[in-house]
């Protein structure tokens, strides 16, 4: 299991991923980071739960805010959260929690991306994580 934070608060052009610069949990050796990538290897064939959950919201003063857990640079449909802003600064709590199955090794980096059109920012102490359940 290992759990992602960023200690301060992210911009996101569309497009691009999220870096977290922390790792708040690791444990076992289903899961690995590369300090400074923001991504989750997944070691083994298995399921995993996957989880992101934060404050999220666009730069702008209204919009649409998405993001996505990208599987090897490919957004995964059953992860996109989409957020409505009305204020500017508004950040709204999120969570995402979906399960996958890795095997071949085809789809086994994890990366969270703006899946979005609009600039958008994730509030410090988002948690990104992964652990193998089966």
């Amino acid at each position: 299991m290992i759990e992602l934070t960023n200690t301060t608060e992210l911009t996101l052009a569309p497009g691009a991923n999220a870096v977290f610069n922390a790792v708040l949990l690791k444990c076992g050796c289903d899961t690995c980071t590369t300090n400074g990538t923001g991504s989750i290897k997944l070691r083994r064939n298995g399921v995993y739960e996957v989880r992101f959950t934060g404050n999220i919201g666009t730069t702008g003063a209204t919009g649409t805010a998405q993001l996505s857990v990208a599987l090897s640079g490919f957004a995964y449909p059953p992860s996109l959260i989409v957020s409505e802003t009305t204020t500017a600064g508004e950040l709204n709590s999120v969570e995402r929690t979906f399960y996958l199955k890795n095997c071949c090794g085809d789809f086994d980096r994890l990366t969270v991306v703006n899946s979005g059109t609009e600039t958008i920012t994730i509030g410090a102490n988002a948690i990104f994580s992964a652990r193998e359940v089966c």
